[in-house]
């Protein structure tokens, strides 16, 4: 909070190429995911398209959450899914 105002100082464009590298380190991860587990598979697939297409990180993550859970719930795995993620 002290150096704020100082940092306001940096342009957009002196940072873009930083982000684009914290973007591909993220893709590490992708590398890990069971391509052929369905239920594993899908969900991230829709996070990992859902972010850029929406430009809402948060957005992404929701509908993740949100068609693992029911995903799981379709297959009647309902023990497999913690008790919070019905709230949801």
């Amino acid at each position: 909070m002290f150096l704020s105002p100082l940092l306001s100082f940096v342009p957009a464009v002196a940072t873009a190429p930083v982000l684009v590298l914290v973007g591909l380190f993220m893709m590490r991860p992708l590398m890990e995911i069971t391509r052929l587990d369905f239920e594993e598979a899908l969900p991230a697939f829709i996070c990992f398209m859902l972010i850029p297409l929406t430009f809402s990180i948060t957005q992404g993550v929701m509908w993740g959450f949100l068609s693992y859970t029911v995903l799981k719930l379709c297959q009647g795995k309902r023990d497999q899914i913690h008790w919070r993620w019905y709230i949801w």
